[in-house]
């Protein structure tokens, strides 16, 4: 593809991601190196559960975009700096099972 052309599909592929990223109303920012256990733990504990999600990357973190409400069945930093899924004191899935 031409330069010309190649920018254009870029510009308009960024666009249609931010639009289809801005669809949700909430999001979860994970580090880009959180361990790829944990990631598909709470990947397929959010599709069991029936969570409409988007994911993403940018250079330093991996997005879940999700609607609120879903956060239950999601990763969330806890008091203690570790990452689990689900709400504090609400955890419903310890991938350590």
């Amino acid at each position: 593809m031409s330069g010309g052309k190649r920018d254009f599909a870029d510009r308009y592929e960024c666009r249609w991601l931010e639009r289809l990223r801005g669809n949700f109303d909430a999001e979860v920012h994970l580090p880009a190196d959180i361990s790829r256990e944990f990631l598909s733990a709470a990947l397929l504990w959010a599709v069991d559960n029936k969570v409409d999600f988007g994911l993403f990357h940018e250079a330093d973190e991996i997005i879940i975009a999700h609607f609120g409400g879903d956060e239950i069945y999601l990763p969330s930093r806890w008091s203690n700096k570790r990452w689990h899924i689900g709400l504090e004191d609400k955890e419903p899935f310890d991938p350590g099972d």
